[in-house]
């Protein structure tokens, strides 16, 4: 497939992709769940419109929808499929009552929504969603370099092109911050004190809790480096669908042109082209201008931590990875 009939072809999939999929609720007991959670700023979207093109094309639709959290795919061989931010279900049912305590007195102050879908988990799947009741609920966990994943969170909302698009309304510019108990915030205007203010204390909860669950539950609870997905998306993704066990019967070829539909590089001209973030859905965003959505298909720059963070950074980080028992040999400091 050429450049220009990748651009057709997408092109019709982003015309056509509203309302494919319907937000999905099930509790049947058994129903086989695939899901993946991530670290906010590791590829979140790269996995919306992945696996919904490469849906799309083993069921031999014409467009997608990346939208919908949790949903029934068309071709995908699983019952429930989604992608978006949520600490393990269940995890305080099986994890120590002294770890389960450690981490709930450490969630404030955090980062807004890191995992405001587990609510919505609960909610609509109760014990299906939780691998220690449900044997054929598999979660994917994608984490980043904790000081590469602040940067890049720290820059997205430093480059935020307007306040709605957090709730604020204020004239200047917006400050990243982290979320109190009382749902007050604080604000930061370097990375280095939003690193030290408790935007580490939330990574290091999110990837303490998947690594005991899959210490707990090896077979279902599977931990993939953003990092390789971006050295080897092929890699990345197969060792993700094999993990689910997707596909009956595997196509390479469907899998080879989902994966050269939604490189980065496709999907930015589409962002171009369009005038405004490829994620505007009227559904969602009706009553906003096109072009207050900020754009998602975009890098702050991998690595863009080392230009900011100094050694004392880096030993800070270590330090507070080994006070939650986590191994720093995970990253390349």
């Amino acid at each position: 497939m050429n450049d220009k009939s990748k651009d057709k072809f997408l092109g019709r999939f982003l015309e056509n992709r509203i309302n494919l999929y319907e937000e999905a609720s099930l509790d049947t007991p058994g129903a086989k769940m695939s899901l993946i959670s991530t670290i906010p700023r590791s590829g979140t979207w790269s996995h919306h419109y992945f696996w919904s093109v490469y849906d799309a094309l083993a069921a031999g639709l014409s467009g997608y929808d990346p939208f919908p959290n949790f949903y029934v795919p068309k071709s995908l061989n699983t019952d429930i499929f989604g992608v978006t931010h949520f600490f393990c279900p269940g995890w305080q049912e099986v994890l120590p009552d002294q770890l389960v305590s450690k981490l709930q007195n450490s969630l404030f102050p955090g980062l807004r929504g890191v995992d405001w879908a587990s609510p919505e988990l609960e909610k609509r799947f109760g014990d299906v969603a939780k691998p220690h009741r449900n044997p054929n609920c598999r979660i994917v966990l994608v984490y980043r370099n904790p000081l590469d994943q602040l940067a890049s969170y720290f820059r997205q909302v430093w480059n935020a092109q307007s306040k709605k698009e957090v709730g604020l309304n204020a004239s200047d510019r917006l400050l990243p911050f982290l979320v109190k108990a009382d749902e007050s915030r604080v604000y930061f205007d370097t990375m280095k004190d939003f690193l030290r203010g408790g935007a580490l204390n939330s990574y290091c909860i999110f990837l303490k809790i998947y690594l005991e669950m899959a210490k707990k539950l090896p077979g279902q609870i599977h931990l993939e480096p953003y990092e390789r997905i971006v050295d080897n998306r092929e890699l990345g993704f197969k060792t993700i669908h094999d993990f689910f066990d997707l596909s009956k019967t595997f196509n390479p070829d469907t899998f080879g042109k989902a994966l050269k539909l939604t490189e980065k590089e496709s999907l930015s001209n589409f962002e171009r082209s369009l005038g405004h973030s490829i994620n505007y859905e009227e559904r969602i965003h009706a009553d906003r201008p096109k072009n207050e959505i900020t754009k998602h298909i975009y890098s702050t720059g991998r690595e863009e931590w080392r230009h900011v963070f100094d050694r004392k950074d880096i030993d800070y980080t270590i330090e507070i990875l080994d006070s939650y028992g986590i191994d720093a040999a995970l990253f390349q400091f």
